[in-house]
């Protein structure tokens, strides 16, 4: 045996000698999280072996089972392939059961996080969470990308359901709740634990407009109202924790990949950023903003909230804050 093989020897020891073993791509594999959709007819497609045993992949999210035997067959034909993979590491499976293990046909499927939170009921929602718990651990997935810890503060999101509600100290109660059930107490990850998932850091609740993957609206303040779950949730030592596609106004995305940032006098500041292949915009502050789409016919970008083109915007904003004036009549 390889000392990374060696159960007997302690953690550190063990991972010390696989990363050192480990190529530069194989490292990197093993940072890759794709989505795995098993076909209806159960034919397992050749590309899962080539995910898992030639790329050595670390992490699987798995959809549509439609039983619990075809789920079953589908994690031992992962972890056969990882087996054969050069160092043999196992794939570490996850679900996105954000209501128990709904995507398995036969599965217990629980009410959203806003049915429960209604009761008000820690206890229920612990039961719950053991009960999806055992029925991952049962199948062989080890990872539920839950909790949904986000804060309901703008009704028009299409994901409330997903959340416990509005209030920040019922939603910290019920997050903290489900965390220890999933991982199995507050000590972190054991044998009898799946590996949870916190999301969507750093909080996903006040999407501008409602509209999913828009900027995140926040102020200082705001934001730490929203942070307030995952700083509980590191308390009891949540294991994971999955960052949103968003743009929170309140970071200073600066030197991000795609994202312009324009400040001026005083703390304002704009954030415009482009969305691919969607081709859309977002032009935004921390008071709100405008979302704006390409129009092919005319090959300009349009709002539907306003009568300006993005250029005009651009320039009439530059203008009452800085009081420069800029041509943005490419665009």
């Amino acid at each position: 045996l390889d000392p990374y093989e060696d159960w007997r020897l302690d953690a550190d020891t063990r991972t010390a000698d696989l990363v050192g073993q480990m190529t530069v791509r194989e490292k990197i594999a093993q940072m890759q999280h794709p989505t795995y959709l098993p076909r209806a007819a159960g034919k397992i497609p050749s590309y899962l072996n080539k995910w898992c045993n030639k790329e050595g992949i670390g992490m699987l999210l798995i959809r549509e089972l439609n039983s619990v035997e075809a789920a079953a067959v589908s994690m031992n034909t992962i972890q056969e392939y990882a087996e054969g993979s050069r160092l043999g590491v196992p794939v570490l499976v996850s679900m996105d059961s954000v209501h128990g293990l709904s995507y398995v046909s036969g599965a217990t499927v629980t009410g959203h996080n806003l049915a429960l939170a209604a009761t008000r009921d820690e206890d229920l929602v612990t039961r719950l969470a053991e009960i999806a718990r055992d029925e991952h651990i049962a199948i062989g997935v080890r990872m539920t990308l839950s909790p949904e810890a986000d804060i309901a503060s703008e009704p028009r999101w299409g994901r409330v359901m997903e959340t416990f509600g509005e209030d920040p100290d019922l939603v910290t109660k019920m997050v903290t709740a489900q965390v220890v059930a999933f991982q199995n107490g507050r000590d972190g990850l054991n044998t009898g634990a799946i590996v949870a998932c916190m999301k969507h850091f750093p909080g996903a609740g006040p999407q501008m407009e409602g509209k999913d993957t828009s900027p995140i609206i926040s102020s200082a303040e705001t934001l730490q109202i929203h942070l307030k779950p995952y700083y509980t949730a590191l308390e009891v030592n949540i294991a994971s924790i999955m960052p949103y596609y968003s743009v929170p106004l309140e970071l200073d995305m600066e030197n991000s990949a795609g994202v312009l940032t324009v400040k001026f006098e005083g703390g304002a500041q704009l954030i415009f950023s482009r969305q691919e292949p969607l081709r859309q915009l977002w032009l935004a502050d921390r008071s709100g903003g405008f979302h704006f789409d390409y129009d092919e016919d005319s090959g300009k970008w349009v709002c539907e909230k306003s009568e300006e083109l993005l250029g005009e915007m651009l320039e009439r904003i530059v203008w009452e804050r800085a009081g420069e004036k800029l041509d943005f009549d490419e665009i």
